[in-house]
Order: structure tokens, then C-alpha cells, then sequence
């Protein structure tokens, strides 16, 4: 300790010749020739006082400079440093009361601890306030994003503005609502259609670029259901409420040469007539297209002509055996068959 004071003492060693005439100041500031004597020193100095080999301070002379404490009763801080004037060498000495010093220090580490605390109080209130704020941005943010999970997808989100990571936040956050109200759009058009796909008349499915089946909408349904038996003669287990997943492939008694022909998109749409059982269906076979144009799927329509056909055999055999011919109301012959 006696060392951290001295060094401080040391330190303004070659401006204090004289004495300090403050009040209570124990300072003593002198200069030493190589003869030992002092050359200017204070008048607390006793009359005949000098310095000789084995005292530091006459190490100053040899330009060491340094600090020791005096023994007794009141230990004193003695720092020497050497000076050169006019081509001589001297010691510059100063020295003052170890008390004295420690209170000086005392009352140094006292303020130091004051500021020290009001910095640390400032840095406190200026990091509470920041998290304040913080916390009052992020709390916004997350409110915007429970309304978003409970579905109010109106309002925009806040903060997209900002430059930091917040704000990088906030846009991802708003990009999100944008793509969920689009979503959001797009299935209830989806529905919808679907709607208007379920209750049409006409029996639709639709199958992927497998052929898999992916839906049916209920006259499917109710026309495989009525022609149940007539499919089971092509699938024993054909059921006509678990038409889902299975493959069209099952409903072609060559399924390669009807994969080659629907999977050109030049053949499409494309219309057939197939018999299952002693059922006449007609197909009408169309793309689904993607965003881009290409082919995801297939649309089919079902149409039970089984009657149809039956009757127009019906006439065609009539009109095979037995004379026929039409006349107009003036009498005219318009049409005639063989007979």
C-alpha cells in the first residue's frame, strides 16, 4: 500500500520543490546536490541535515528514482527522482505523513465508489428502459400473432420497418398472413367447387397422374352403387363407397393401352363407350391442369347409357325386320328402310 502511495507521490515528484502551503498539508519537497546537502528545502529540515551512501535518496543521483516509508512512530512516504540542470546532477525529493495520504486516497476511493455507483444506476435505468420497450414491441408482435393463430388475418403486422432482427421478425410474420389469407381464399373457393362438384347430377371423379382415384362426388357413387353387380364381374370386390385410392387401371381389361392413350394431353378430352357386365357406360375423359399447364390428373364423367343403347337396339332390329317409311302431310315419301 505504502508503494501504490508513493508511486502517486512520485508521479508530480519534479514539480514540488517547495513546500505545499495548504492547511494541514504534511508535504516537504527538497533538491539534493551530489555533495548529499540540500540545495533548496524546506525550513522543517534540521540545520547540517544530508544524505550519504545506503539512503535511497541518494540513489536519485546515480538516476534511479524510487519510493521507501521512514521507520517510527510517524512513518513517512519518501519518493526521490534524479533531475539534470545545467549539466549537474541533482535528487528531487518529496515526502509527506503515510496518513495523510491514505486519507487522501481514502477520500479518492470514496468519490470513485460515488461515480461508480451513479454510472451503475444510469447503465441500469437506461438497460430497464431498453427492455421496457423491447418487451412493449415483442408483446405487440405476439399479439398480432395470436389473433393470427386464432384467424383474424385482417390487420397487417406491426414493426416490418424496422432494420434489426425484430423487424426481420415482423416481415416473416407478415409474409405468413399474406400467404395464410391467400390460403385462406383459395380454400373457399376451393370448397366452393367442391360444393358444386358434390351436388351436381352429373357422376365426376377425379384420379392423379397415377390414375389413382382421388375423388367422386355422390352420383358416382349412386351409379356404381346400381351397377355394383355389374363391376364385381371385372373386380370381386368392388365396392362402390371405397372407390378412393383405388386405380383406374382395375376398370380396363387392357389398362397399358389406356395408360399410353390418356397420358398424352394431345388425346384430350377423350370420349368412350365400355361395357361392364351388361352395363353400357360412356366415358368423357378431361386434363387437370396445374398452375403452369401441365397434367396432374383427370376429370372422368360417367354416363349410364345402358337403357339408351338398349332401346336404339331395339329400334335398329325394328327397322331390320319390318318395312318402314315416312311421309309428309302432303303425302311425300322422305325415308324409306330396305323392306
Amino acid at each position: 500500500e505504502a508503494n501504490l502511495l508513493g508511486a502517486y507521490l512520485q508521479r508530480d515528484l519534479e514539480h514540488l520543490l517547495l513546500r505545499s502551503e495548504r492547511e494541514g498539508d504534511t508535504r516537504e519537497s527538497y533538491v539534493i546536490g551530489r555533495d548529499g546537502r540540500p540545495r533548496l528545502w524546506s525550513t522543517a529540515l534540521p540545520e547540517g541535515w544530508s544524505v550519504g551512501e545506503g539512503d535511497p535518496r541518494f540513489d536519485a543521483l546515480r538516476g534511479e528514482r524510487g519510493t521507501f516509508v521512514t521507520p517510527g512512530e510517524a512513518p513517512r512516504v519518501v519518493a526521490y527522482a534524479p533531475l539534470q540542470f545545467l549539466g549537474q546532477s541533482f535528487a528531487v525529493v518529496s515526502e509527506q505523513a503515510e496518513a495523510e495520504l491514505v486519507a487522501v486516497a481514502s477520500e479518492l476511493g470514496h468519490a470513485t465508489l460515488l461515480r461508480g455507483a451513479a454510472v451503475t444506476a444510469s447503465l441500469a435505468l437506461a438497460a430497464f428502459l431498453v427492455a421496457l420497450t423491447l418487451s412493449r414491441r415483442i408483446g405487440a408482435l405476439t399479439r398480432q400473432l395470436d389473433r393470427m393463430r386464432e384467424g383474424d388475418l385482417e390487420a397487417p403486422v406491426p414493426l416490418t420497418e424496422r432494420q434489426d432482427e425484430l423487424g426481420r421478425i415482423a416481415r416473416a410474420a407478415e409474409d405468413l398472413r399474406v400467404a395464410l389469407r391467400i390460403g385462406r381464399a383459395l380454400e373457399a373457393e376451393n370448397r366452393q367447387k367442391s360444393a358444386a362438384l358434390e351436388t351436381s347430377s352429373a357422376a365426376l371423379m377425379v384420379t392423379d397422374s397415377d390414375f389413382t382415384i382421388t375423388y367422386v362426388n355422390r352420383s358416382v357413387v349412386q351409379l356404381m352403387t346400381r351397377r355394383e353387380k355389374d363391376f364385381s364381374t371385372i373386380a370381386p370386390d368392388f365396392s362402390a363407397t371405397r372407390l378412393v385410392g383405388v386405380n383406374m387401371d382395375r376398370f380396363h381389361k387392357l389398362p397399358d393401352r389406356v395408360r399410353k392413350l390418356m397420358s398424352d394431353p394431345a388425346n384430350l378430352p377423350f370420349h368412350t363407350d365400355i361395357c361392364v357386365g351388361e352395363a353400357a357406360l360412356q366415358l368423357h375423359v378431361d386434363a387437370v391442369l396445374d398452375g403452369e399447364g401441365r397434367s396432374v390428373g383427370m376429370v372422368i364423367e360417367w354416363i349410364d347409357v345402358t337403357e339408351l343403347r338398349r332401346d336404339r337396339a331395339t329400334i335398329d332390329a325394328i327397322e331390320s325386320s319390318m318395312a318402314k317409311a315416312e311421309f309428309s302431310l302432303e303425302g311425300a315419301l322422305h325415308r324409306c328402310n330396305a323392306h
